[in-house]
């Protein structure tokens, strides 16, 4: 059983290892994602201003909003793609199982989310430090100082993002009406919880559990017990699917 257990990890690692190597369009379209993502931000998030007289004043404020939501879109894509049959089809270069690639696939994306984490942290202060040059500015306020936190933060963000995608390619696969139910099982939950509850839910109320958290340690809870259970179930379903199909 050791031997067995060894042997399972062993090929675990090997296919994760491999997939770091191999999937270098997750790196080029991270750097692409990221260059856009810089520009729009350099747009800003919000600019206002007034005076009286001879006085005036005019405040620009610049936010990591504009690159984590790029961010959060690449994860997302990137996930669905990774359950296709192509990319599938190379777990089968190892003497392997379903399980064995969908845990490299979920270490994969785990890896992912922390160079989009780390990254993405980078470009939000090269924004601000490229806004300070650029501008004669009176006056300028960052909001936090960069912390461990604000790291892990994103990179928590985008492994969230990366087990939806995940889940619903992977539910894709099982069964071509998902596309459809996906969708309208969204749109159904949010009319129901509006009908039970009496006010209009959205997606954003939803993301807001989420985003309005301000506790880390809750909000580690909460991507934890979101993502995993949602990654296992799909690991569960997708046994359903024939070998290299």
């Amino acid at each position: 059983m050791y031997l067995a257990d060894m042997n399972f990890w062993d090929i675990v690692r090997k296919q994760f290892l491999y997939k770091i190597k191999a999937y270098r369009g997750v790196y080029s379209s991270l750097m692409v994602i990221q260059i856009l993502a810089i520009l729009f931000s350099f747009l800003g998030t919000g600019m206002h201003g007034g005076g009286a007289g001879t006085i005036s004043f005019e405040v620009r404020t610049y936010s990591s909003s504009v690159i984590i939501g790029f961010m959060m879109i690449w994860a997302f894509i990137i996930s669905v793609i990774m359950t296709t049959k192509a990319y599938r089809y190379d777990d089968f270069t190892f003497i392997t199982n379903r399980l064995t690639g969908h845990l490299s696939n979920i270490l994969f994306l785990l890896f992912a989310s922390m160079i989009g984490g780390i990254t993405t942290f980078m470009a939000d202060f090269l924004v601000k430090d490229f806004m300070m040059i650029m501008h004669s500015s009176q006056y300028v306020f960052i909001e936090a100082e960069p912390s461990l936190f604000g790291v892990l933060g994103a990179v928590l963000y985008l492994f969230l993002f990366s087990a939806f995608g995940y889940a619903c390619g992977m539910l894709v696969q099982i069964s071509r009406l998902f596309l459809i139910v996906i969708p309208l099982l969204m749109v159904g939950t949010s009319i129901i919880t509006s009908f039970i509850t009496g006010d209009m839910v959205t997606g954003v109320d939803v993301a807001g559990v989420f985003f309005d958290e301000s506790s880390f340690m809750i909000f580690f809870m909460k991507v934890v017990l979101t993502a995993l259970p949602l990654l296992a179930v799909v690991t569960y379903l997708s046994n359903k699917l024939e070998v290299r199909q």
